[in-house]
């Protein structure tokens, strides 16, 4: 389970665009979307720049989201465990 992208979601909660290579989550009303190399997310048609200068990335054929920017997207608050180095979303 989860080895295949092609069956690891088809909720339509997230879409792809090749050509742009741009990532679209959609959560409720709002849709946040965040393009490969980019410093920029758009949330609901406003873009910004992400926090601590990161930007999404393409590696082994998988796009890379930034956690904490995704979670701030969808007003998530992110948690993280030093410990264990582990990072999570939890209830406000």
């Amino acid at each position: 389970m989860g080895d295949d992208p092609e069956k690891a979601d088809n909720s339509n909660a997230v879409s792809w665009d090749p050509t742009t290579k741009t990532a679209v989550v959609r959560i409720g009303s709002t849709t946040v979307s965040f393009t490969a190399g980019s410093p920029e997310m758009t949330v609901s048609g406003k873009t910004s720049v992400m926090e601590n200068g990161v930007k999404t990335e393409i590696k082994d054929g998988r796009m890379f989201i930034p956690f904490r920017a995704l979670g701030n997207a969808f007003g998530i608050k992110t948690d993280w465990d030093g410990e264990t180095k582990t990072a999570s979303y939890s209830a406000a």
